[in-house]
């Protein structure tokens, strides 16, 4: 879909596309989780069937930030004017950093797809991640379970 050119460019022309997108469906979810999983992404997809077969979307896009970057969180998710809009960042205290993303768009699952995407295209928001990360991600974790 997107031979020849670099990842950045790829996954520039993927946010385009997805922001051209009415709806999503497994062709460009494949092509999303090609194109944005670091390592093995026949692995990620293999994660992800069950997810794919039952065409929950929101739930797959909220699993591939989880899955490739657990240094970032969703930390907005809200309708305005028929937009939803997706905002993530860094797991930091609770204020707006440089590297926030925001992504609207008229279908849930796509604005989710499209902040993920933003935070990976973005180079100043590429965080390292810190020396107690194992700590921090069974925290995370544990304050997720309800």
């Amino acid at each position: 879909m997107y031979s020849g050119s670099s990842k950045l460019e790829r996954l520039a022309a993927l946010k385009t596309t997805l922001d051209r997108a009415d709806h999503l469906d497994e062709e460009l979810v494949r092509s999303v989780i090609l194109h944005t999983c670091q390592g093995n992404p026949f692995a990620t997809m293999a994660t992800f069937r069950p997810l794919i077969e039952a065409r929950s979307w929101t739930d797959l896009g909220l699993g591939l930030i989880a899955e490739q970057m657990p240094t970032w969180c969703v930390c907005r998710l809200c309708l305005d004017d028929g937009l939803w809009w997706c905002g993530m960042n860094p797991r930091q205290p609770a204020y707006w950093t440089p590297c926030e993303v925001d992504e609207p768009h008229p279908v849930l699952a796509i604005s989710i797809l499209k902040a993920f995407i933003t935070a990976l295209i973005r180079p100043d928001c590429t965080l390292p991640p810190s020396p107690n990360e194992r700590t921090r991600r069974a925290f995370s974790v544990a304050t997720y379970c309800e």
